[in-house]
């Protein structure tokens, strides 16, 4: 809509200037001079917001709206850079639904589906806009926490884990979950290295049991520069 108005100020505003700068020779040149311009305008708008949109797609998970692997990495690098220039703390969570495979065997694809949704609606909602929030495969979810020490990230994440299981108890979903979660206050290499960290943790919990979180600060030296 803006890039419309902008396409539409501009060709009159071009008009006014040939109209207080020229003679013609017929008084529809300088309207059809305009209306041309107005179309290269629109065209070059429309295009440069196909590719934003599209851009956004590419980022974004279809079934949940969060981001997806590629989005994650995108945003999370983001962050990391962040984090060594502010020397700030961050968290990152790995969180896998526990026996998913069951749900689409008992209640088909469509009830899995729904379960996935649930889990990104909840997630979004239950942190901050600064955080990354994404799918990253199949039953697996990422959540990076940003400026969060493992105090402050314990908090956050007894509140995720009180929320997702709340929402599953409100809509008969008889799934559990299982988290690990690393807080680096020294800055990884890069965000593979952390996932990694995190990924380890929550298969210390899928070994004891699942359904609980397994939470520790991990001290990682960088040797990149910022």
């Amino acid at each position: 809509m803006a890039g419309t108005a902008l396409s539409f100020l501009c060709a009159f505003l071009w008009g006014a200037v040939e109209l207080s700068t020229h003679v013609f020779s017929h008084p529809g040149i300088p309207v059809w001079n305009a209306v041309v311009r107005l179309g290269f305008f629109l065209i070059v708008t429309h295009s440069l917001s196909a590719m934003a949109v599209m851009q956004e797609w590419v980022r974004s998970d279809y079934l949940t709206g969060l981001a997806n692997k590629r989005g994650f990495y995108e945003f999370a690098n983001n962050e990391l850079h962040r984090a060594r220039r502010r020397s700030s703390s961050f968290t990152l969570a790995y969180i896998d639904i526990d026996n998913f495979k069951r749900v689409n065997d008992k209640w088909g694809h469509s009830a899995g589906d729904s379960v996935l949704q649930l889990f990104g609606t909840i997630l979004r909602g239950a942190t901050r806009r600064s955080d990354v929030v994404a799918r990253i495969g199949g039953d697996e979810f990422a959540v990076l926490l940003s400026d969060t020490n493992y105090d402050s990230s314990a908090r956050a994440l007894e509140k995720l884990r009180d929320a997702l299981n709340r929402g599953l108890k409100e809509h008969n979903w008889a799934v559990t979950f299982s988290t690990g979660a690393a807080t680096f206050q020294n800055w990884p290499n890069s965000i593979d290295a952390a996932l990694d960290q995190a990924d380890r943790l929550m298969y210390e919990i899928k070994a004891l049991g699942k359904d609980a979180v397994m939470h520790r600060a991990v001290t990682v030296r960088s040797t990149q520069n910022a």
